[in-house]
């Protein structure tokens, strides 16, 4: 749907009063939306379900909250808590669930968007992504003013925002405050932005107790201002909730890596000479040796060009270490290294090292332990095979004549039936 400016005047014009002002139009598309989603309630799913818990329930009672968050925004009765009782005697089947009033307190209420929760979005996203103004699905956000700060792992970012609905209108400036200190230990703060004085001495004083390292000061005067931080990862939309842990959690992994590969390096003869003594390993120790062995080989065939000789130098020392090959992790990526070899020749068939090094590539890969999958490399192979080849067919030169002789030879590595090829019948070389 077309909710711009233009599209929402001209709709105005043809179905509204000529003289509706801004404030008129806004409470127009609110109730306009309020009906919308009234219609939407009663989408024919929700008459058809085997269990109250179900997401065709759940997503009719989604738009019986916003049909009740926009009537209490609009100075309408608000009829929540005679919804519920009504809910309350709706039971559902599986005795966790309890019964509807359980279940929308449980998923449908936490799901409720407002402008503030927009904007506690945005603050939380900017401690990893920076105060980008972009919209977020119906929200146009729109950054004021932005201060931030770090000491050590923890961060402190206060500033002001403007959310505005791309239904409704509605529109805010907004305060907001979020604290972090590492991993997913973060608080957010947000509410209406009305005093520009208050905004200013909650700027300084925190500022001057985070910088001062003064956490428990920093906590006491947002809790003080904000009634309390309500928002922390939680709080973020779905899809972007998923990102930011992503983020975190690579940051996390990141240090996890580093502390397995000091050990191993700080321990990893011991744990050799207790294998040529015939002793048993300790697991933590036969545990880091196959983490960091593993994760050096998949990140080895993850980087191109792939460095053959560390291939077969850590494929030796996971022989000789007696560690055990991650076959799923390592052999998807040796096959997607292979893939990637093999598009590269796609693009320029006559280039010789990269055929090379797919060949040698191939046959250090039937060495491996552990089955690969060939399967794209061989598809990409055959289109070469089929598009590349009957050129090559006509030339007659010898340096022609030796790349067709590798390639054949890498389609035999590859399982591919290839055309018979005897070089002597085709080219006589001067003697």
């Amino acid at each position: 749907h077309d909710r711009s400016t233009r599209s929402v005047r001209q709709f105005m014009r043809k179905f509204g009063h000529p003289d509706l002002d801004d404030t008129q139009v806004r409470d127009a598309l609110w109730l306009l939306e309020m009906q919308r989603d009234g219609m939407l309630m009663y989408t024919s799913c929700g008459w058809f379900f085997e269990e109250l818990s179900g997401i065709e329930t759940v997503q009719i009672l989604q738009y019986a909250s916003r049909v009740i968050q926009l009537a209490q925004e609009t100075g309408q009765e608000n009829v929540e808590p005679e919804f519920l009782r009504r809910l309350a005697e709706a039971r559902s089947n599986l005795p966790e669930f309890g019964n509807g009033e359980t279940i929308y307190n449980t998923w449908i209420k936490p799901a409720v968007v407002d402008l503030c929760k927009v904007g506690a979005h945005f603050a939380i996203s900017s401690m990893f992504d920076g105060h980008r103004a972009e919209p977020q699905f119906c929200y146009d956000i729109q950054p004021l003013d932005y201060r931030n700060a770090e000491s050590g792992a923890a961060r402190l970012a206060l500033g002001q925002v403007n959310v505005t609905s791309r239904i409704t209108r509605e529109s805010r400036d907004l305060t907001f405050a979020v604290v972090h200190m590492g991993d997913q230990v973060l608080h957010a703060g947000v509410h209406e932005h009305t005093n520009a004085e208050s905004y200013t001495t909650l700027v300084t004083t925190a500022m001057a107790a985070f910088t001062a390292g003064d956490f428990v000061e920093v906590l006491r005067l947002l809790d003080q201002h904000f009634d309390r931080m309500l928002y922390s990862l939680k709080s973020l939309f779905k899809d972007e909730q998923k990102r930011i842990l992503d983020i975190i959690l690579s940051r996390t992994l990141q240090d996890a890596e580093a502390s397995y590969q000091k050990i191993y390096e700080k321990h990893g003869a011991l744990l050799l000479f207790l294998k040529e003594m015939g002793q048993p390993l300790p697991d933590v120790l036969r545990y880091t040796a196959e983490f960091v062995l593993n994760r050096d080989l998949k990140s080895t065939f993850e980087v191109d060009p792939v460095d053959l000789v560390r291939i077969a130098t850590l494929m030796e020392m996971v022989k000789r270490e007696g560690v055990q090959v991650d076959q799923a992790g390592v052999g998807f990526a040796a096959g997607n290294s292979l893939t990637r070899l093999l598009l590269r020749l796609q693009q320029n068939p006559s280039d010789r090292e990269t055929l090379e090094r797919a060949n040698v590539l191939t046959t250090l890969l039937h060495g491996m332990p552990f089955p690969i999958n060939y399967w794209h490399a061989q598809n990409v192979y055959y289109s070469i095979l089929n598009t590349g080849l009957p050129a090559i067919n006509e030339a007659a030169d010898a340096a022609t004549l030796e790349w067709k002789t590798r390639f054949l030879a890498l389609g035999e590595k590859l399982q591919i039936s290839v055309p018979e090829f005897e070089p002597a019948g085709e080219l006589q070389l001067a003697g």
